[in-house]
């Protein structure tokens, strides 16, 4: 097994002290957190401040919904006008959309692939649309996406269109945050609770347990392609690993400027959520005529089901 050629190149860790800091002071969901003299606060600080665009890279329940929360408020101390691309929103209005539902439904809570195709042309398009929009340095698009599935996948590869300049330029940022083991079983353990008593409108569409076993089985089964384990452990033994996560993502990610976040100690967040975001925003989500077209181009691009299913299944090829 050669982990040196998959491994993380750079790694910040956030103190036990930084997330204690922040338990404590964590009243509400509404505004910056993070205390400004700790190493968590300084690593998001300038990139908040700086960068164009910001992307939480990962999936569901390793930090990812928090740390948009606290960019986008960090953003507005320094008068930025925030812009948010998020997967569990701009998928909506694909699923929600009765000719397409009725054409391509989701299946045991998974988004079905004509969709999740679609999302990803609908969001690098978008993309350069915002860039030539929102040209000004004022604006910062923040966005959220797992990846694995082929859900925003789009947004790593190097593709000849608008989107491109600006996804590879130094004003990009991806992050992936990677919690320890332990901080993974407390972050499952409050997903469970949400899911029965959801806190916010958007914990209801969170990925359910079932979901959320297939996602990490993919992720090993793409770890053991690109080489990070020498094997593929049984369905009911896989346990999670967060150097071969947090490999797995380099690896994907390696056409763009990213970054791991090391994630040590789990911030309680009981009676609060972290989708409240009390600042004005600007949400990227697809038209009824967007949703059109991507679902039409899908269609050009893979003419049959089995097209698309191979195209799928190779999803992690960047």
């Amino acid at each position: 097994m050669n982990r040196d050629a998959f491994a993380c190149p750079r790694w910040h860790a956030a103190t036990e002290q930084d997330f204690f800091l922040l338990w404590l002071r964590s009243r509400h969901m509404n505004s910056v957190i993070i205390p400004q003299d700790t190493s968590l606060y300084q690593f998001l600080e300038p990139l908040a401040e700086h960068k164009r665009m910001l992307f939480l890279a990962g999936l569901p329940g390793v930090g990812k919904s928090l740390l948009v929360n606290q960019l986008a408020s960090i953003a507005q101390r320094h008068r930025r006008r925030v812009h948010l691309l998020q997967w569990d929103v701009c998928r909506q209005p694909f699923e929600t959309d009765r000719a397409v539902q009725e054409a391509y439904p989701e299946i045991n809570g998974v988004t079905h692939g004509m969709i999740r195709k679609a999302v990803g042309i609908w969001a690098r398009k978008t993309i350069g649309k915002w860039a030539m929009d929102y040209a000004g340095s004022e604006h910062l698009l923040i966005g959220e996406l797992s990846m694995v599935g082929n859900r925003l996948i789009e947004l790593a590869r190097k593709e000849d269109d608008r989107a491109e300049a600006l996804l590879s330029s130094d004003g990009t940022h991806f992050i992936t945050p990677v919690p320890t083991r332990e901080v993974r079983r407390m972050i499952e353990g409050t997903r469970a609770k949400r899911s029965a008593d959801p806190q916010h409108q958007r914990e209801q569409a969170d990925a359910v347990p079932e979901v959320m076993r297939a996602l990490w089985e993919e992720l090993y089964r793409v770890a053991h392609t690109f080489g990070v384990i020498d094997r593929v452990p049984q369905r009911n033994s896989i346990a999670y690993d967060p150097d071969v996560y947090g490999g797995v993502f380099s690896a994907l990610l390696k056409h763009r400027n990213h970054e791991v976040l090391s994630i040590d100690v789990h911030l309680s967040t009981d009676g609060l959520s972290v989708y409240d975001l009390d600042i004005d925003q600007h949400e990227l989500i697809p038209t009824a005529q967007d949703v059109a077209d991507c679902i039409a181009e899908v269609g050009c691009r893979y003419p049959t089901q089995a097209a698309l299913d191979q195209e799928m299944a190779r999803w992690y090829v960047v």
